[in-house]
């Protein structure tokens, strides 16, 4: 799901990221801040991007991205999209929790 957060980010929607557990919350953050890094070194490798513009970017981009272990943290968002490992005993609990939430 980190791709899918960070793609939404950069096209300038703000973006909540939220896993159970803390641990699996920071790994996501900091596979998004290393994609995004490397993305932009590579356009400023390129000569497409300046540093400058590549940093105001990524501050832009970062800038999108929230991340929470709980819930609670979707109550107000637009769009909810699930990307969770293809388990129903993990799934159900979750569509249920977010139901009785929104």
């Amino acid at each position: 799901g980190h791709g899918i957060a960070q793609a939404a980010a950069q096209a300038g929607m703000k973006v909540v990221g939220v896993e159970r557990e803390q641990a699996a919350l920071e790994l996501g953050k900091n596979r998004i801040d290393a994609s995004v890094t490397r993305m932009l070194a590579k356009r400023v490798a390129k000569g497409t991007l300046t540093q400058e513009g590549a940093e105001a970017e990524a501050a832009r981009t970062l800038a999108n991205l929230s991340y929470d272990t709980r819930i609670e943290a979707v109550h107000d968002c637009d769009l909810i999209v699930e990307a969770i490992v293809e388990d129903m005993r993990i799934k159900v609990p979750f569509w249920k929790q977010l139901g009785a939430l929104c």
